[in-house]
């Protein structure tokens, strides 16, 4: 059976969508993520699931949704999407709509997906599809850290991964309704702190070059030779994000600090960059200063492996059925996709509806793919099944 797409069923996926875009659930204000998966929860009410809730302090709350339908040999397949998002609250915008597009601070990643998910998962759990999960991931926008030893036992239950995150833009200029770019491989992501102390002094009295110990100057030597390490060839890059320090322009600089994001293609690259921004911080560039390195968050890149070729050829027939060409390929950015392959899972991932402006407050899907994606989602699950 697949989804007929009523007014009500609209209807209720766009009253979802109004509750969860406009509360502002950015990844530090884990009452407000929290909040977003009780809607979920309130959505699934009615059906005979096992729930599983996790908490930890400074993170909002996981959920793991569970049919207690289960048929020895199927596959078992696992709906992810997450409930945070980085726009904060002063920065937010309310779900509203123009024309064919829904727009609000976090619709496009990933509440829009999160939408797709929830509905396509009550709806396979009513048809008694089983084997079948939905996780909600509370702080995928930090590289899922919180939960991460449990997250390694969910994925190590499941065959199948379905990543609900934003469909891609089609390159070859067709429209998202009529061809689906699907995600197959994405980049690997380490990200490190680097934490400088120098010496406070008075920038008018203190005049001799070996006394001059600025926590600023030794950080700008430093990621001078940090970007030095990118390697387009092969797909390495480096951003620093976020720089700070200092007291005042008339103060030597007694610290100062940097974030650092790595983007790879290949654990290799990773390693190779690993190794030399661990050699950057322990030189001196200027004598006296000193840095505390810390990589403060990693996913493995996602490779492609014979479960996701399979997931690809099953999600090919299906949109080929609907009337649709499809494609598969890479996106830069990372997302729990990576780590569900590290544990043997099939994935495909960009399974959400089109939209733009990912971490922008000003972000939109559109209402076509919204509706498209959910009866793609049903089928493609149904005939994983079949």
């Amino acid at each position: 059976m697949s989804l007929l797409l009523d007014e009500s069923l609209k209807k209720d996926m766009l009253a979802f969508l109004e509750r969860t875009v406009n509360i502002n659930s950015a990844t530090k204000d884990a009452q407000s993520v929290t909040k977003v998966g009780e809607v979920v929860k309130d959505v699934l009410s009615g059906l005979d699931v096992k729930l599983t809730v996790k908490s930890r302090k400074g993170y909002g709350k996981l959920f793991l949704f569970e049919s207690k339908q289960v048929k020895k040999g199927a596959p078992k397949t696992l709906l992810c999407g997450h409930t945070d998002i980085v726009i904060t609250k002063d920065l937010s915008r309310p779900f509203t709509i123009k024309g064919d597009r829904l727009y609000g601070t976090g619709i496009s990643d990933m509440k829009g997906g999160l939408a797709v998910a929830t509905f396509a998962y009550k709806k396979l759990v009513e048809e008694g599809i089983p084997n079948i999960g939905l996780l909600l991931v509370p702080d995928e926008e930090v590289s899922s850290v919180g939960y991460a030893s449990f997250l390694e036992t969910v994925y190590s239950r499941y065959d199948y991964g379905l990543v609900f995150e934003k469909a891609d833009k089609n390159e070859n200029g067709k429209s998202t309704t009529k061809h689906f770019h699907l995600i197959n491989r994405r980049k690997g992501v380490a990200r490190y702190l680097l934490d400088v102390a120098g010496e406070y002094g008075h920038s008018g009295t203190v005049d001799k070059k070996k006394d001059r110990k600025s926590a600023i100057h030794e950080l700008v030597l430093m990621l001078n030779d940090v970007m030095a390490l990118e390697d387009y060839s092969k797909g390495t890059t480096i951003n620093v994000g976020v720089v700070g320090g200092g007291v005042s322009a008339n103060t030597i600089a007694p610290s100062a600090r940097a974030q650092v994001d790595v983007r790879f293609t290949a654990n290799s690259e990773d390693e190779r960059v690993d190794k030399e921004i661990r050699k950057i911080a322990k030189k001196n560039y200027i004598n006296g200063s000193k840095t505390v390195l810390d990589r403060d968050g990693y996913r493995p890149p996602m490779e492609l492996n014979d479960k996701s070729k399979k997931l690809f050829d099953i999600a090919a027939s299906v949109a080929e059925g609907m009337g649709v060409s499809v494609s598969s390929g890479r996106r830069s950015g990372a997302s729990d996709a990576n780590v569900m392959v590290r544990f043997g899972m099939g994935v495909l991932d960009g399974l959400g509806p089109y939209g733009e402006g990912d971490h922008d407050p000003v972000s939109y899907i559109t209402t076509a793919s919204l509706w498209q994606r959910l009866d793609f989602a049903v089928r493609f699950v149904e005939q994983i099944y079949s």
